[in-house]
């Protein structure tokens, strides 16, 4: 994957039609396929699903990270749950991620995330994740801080 950049958009807005004052997290991805992709034949357009799913996983961390940077880094989280819907092929080239943070709990954090294309939804997902201990064995509590900077990102992303 290439650069991330991030805008704010209205929740609900057309990719063509948003405006910059709003608050939903939106990062710009370029899609590429990684080279020796073996389920996709050589200068394919499309881009495979799990190639989809690990640029919306860069979206919610790096969410994570101007969330809660200074608290947390991505990699305090392990991913425990993934559901998505592919409306429209995804292809080669720019892609805009929109992030809401849809539930705070007690350890986890449930990210609802759209990428689209060209003004399209392609791929909605839902991804929980869980704060891990070190030894990434256990699930650990978000403490107050922590919990107080997410249900920020949560009030303004719904």
């Amino acid at each position: 994957m290439s650069d991330i950049t991030k805008q704010y958009y209205l929740p609900g807005t057309p990719p063509a039609h948003r405006s910059d004052a709003s608050a939903v997290p939106s990062y710009e991805i370029e899609m590429v396929n990684p080279p020796g992709q073996r389920d996709l034949p050589e200068g394919s357009p499309h881009v495979s699903f799990h190639t989809v799913l690990e640029a919306m996983s860069y979206a919610w961390k790096s969410a994570v990270r101007d969330t809660c940077g200074h608290l947390l880094e991505p990699t305090d989280f392990g991913i425990v749950h993934v559901e998505s819907d592919h409306p429209a092929e995804v292809f080669v080239g720019d892609s805009s991620h929109d992030v809401t943070l849809v539930k705070v709990g007690r350890t986890s954090l449930t990210f609802h995330i759209v990428l689209s294309q060209e003004g399209r939804e392609a791929a909605i997902a839902t991804m929980v994740v869980v704060k891990v201990n070190e030894a990434r064995d256990s699930a650990e509590p978000l403490t107050d801080e922590e919990r107080q900077a997410f249900e920020q990102l949560q009030r303004t992303s719904n």
